[in-house]
């Protein structure tokens, strides 16, 4: 039997939140554990949680992402974080990356989200870098 990835996702937008919901539900050995829409009390809600993944908007409007994703990786040394973003910056990414995200991925790729996902399970080592696939200079 397949291990479940246990995700949380920490996201500014309800409607996102709820897409994303649906998505997890949707895909077999993913489950959502918890979600927040802003990042001040994200943290201790994702130490609660202990996911294997967090998924983090790149414009949560009461924290400085970028900061928050350090506040993750030292906190929680061995989960995944992916950086969302509605547009795809070369710049972002390369931020998000040496800030500790695994990832960085444009939210209206649910596909690409959701291959993300599948490259994922507990048995993996969770320090590889997944890269967006899309053009960060195309049109998102």
């Amino acid at each position: 039997m397949r291990n479940v990835i246990r995700v949380f996702l920490v996201d500014h937008s309800p409607i996102f939140i709820e897409a994303f919901a649906f998505l997890c539900r949707e895909e077999p050995g993913v489950t959502l554990v918890g979600f927040s829409e802003e990042g001040k009390n994200a943290l201790s809600e994702i130490l609660r949680a202990k996911p294997d993944v967090v998924f983090v908007d790149a414009q949560l409007p009461d924290v400085n992402p970028l900061h928050f994703v350090r506040a993750i990786k030292e906190a929680r040394a061995t989960t995944t974080v992916i950086v969302l973003s509605l547009f795809a910056s070369a710049e972002l990414s390369g931020r998000a990356i040496a800030s500790g995200a695994s990832a960085f991925l444009v939210k209206g790729s649910f596909e690409e989200i959701l291959a993300t996902l599948q490259r994922l399970s507990p048995e993996q080592n969770h320090r590889s870098s997944f890269h967006s696939t899309r053009d960060p200079q195309g049109d998102t």
